[in-house]
């Protein structure tokens, strides 16, 4: 999966998790400690995300940054998940 196609999907997940728990970005971003403007350039793939704020981001939501990871893989297209994980 190319690295944006990457980001784009953790960035994906990331946006549901939100939504689930009927979040806001600000509500998200308390939760994280990190600034509302931040959050929001994360989730809409404006910013790259670090590791760090991954696990920050995954810890605010109460899930695990490998669950993240996993149904950011789960989210590849039909092409990419034919042509299986790079090296």
């Amino acid at each position: 999966m190319p690295a944006s196609e990457f980001a784009s999907a953790v960035a994906a997940t990331l946006r549901a998790e939100r939504s689930a728990r009927r979040w806001t970005y600000r509500e998200l971003a308390d939760a994280a400690g990190m600034t509302e403007q931040s959050v929001m350039r994360y989730l809409t793939g404006k910013r790259d995300l670090h590791m760090t704020d991954l696990g920050s981001l995954a810890d605010a939501l109460g899930i695990s940054p490998v669950r993240i990871v996993q149904q950011a893989m789960d989210r590849r297209t039909p092409q990419s998940a034919a042509t299986g994980p790079e090296r």
